[in-house]
């Protein structure tokens, strides 16, 4: 034996022989889990770059009740200036009521209890508000309450 053969024998001892993949599954090993991660990072901007959920809109009955509700409630807390600004333009004051104004007290003590019987007709609709004073809580009271759609917005009218 030469000595050429005794590197070449002694340069393989304790190593096993390994077989090199061919390249194309080298390429598709390293290819397929890349794209894979790349469909995953892109579709999850994706779904950050949409349009957010819209949120639905607010029935029209519950738009109304909140409205009245409001009204009332700045009516029995004395606040007219809100309640000014609820009412559609052509009921709105040209200056806020005075609290000495005749009639302002009996409405300070004012309270809704319900409102129900909502008819919508296009921009204008009316409701039936249930309510009582303070003062006498045992007298229901009920008012038909015309309103109408002015600006995207209900409004006591």
């Amino acid at each position: 034996m030469t000595k050429s053969d005794e590197r070449r024998s002694s340069a393989g001892v304790g190593r096993s022989k390994r077989r090199r993949l061919p390249v194309w599954v080298t390429v598709v090993l390293v290819l397929i889990p890349c794209l894979l991660l790349g469909a995953l990072i892109w579709g999850g901007s994706r779904m950050s770059m949409d349009e957010p959920e819209s949120v639905a809109p607010i029935p029209t009955d519950e738009q109304i009740r909140t409205l009245i509700a409001n009204a009332f409630t700045a009516l029995g807390a004395g606040d007219y200036g809100t309640f000014d600004a609820l009412q559609c333009r052509e009921n709105r004051s040209a200056e806020t009521p005075s609290p000495d104004a005749p009639g302002v007290e009996a409405l300070r003590g004012v309270k809704l209890d319900n409102v129900d019987g909502i008819t919508v007709n296009g921009d204008t609709a009316t409701a039936v508000t249930h309510h009582h004073v303070d003062s006498a809580p045992d007298k229901p009271l009920s008012e038909t309450v015309a309103l109408r759609m002015e600006d995207g917005h209900w409004t006591l009218c």
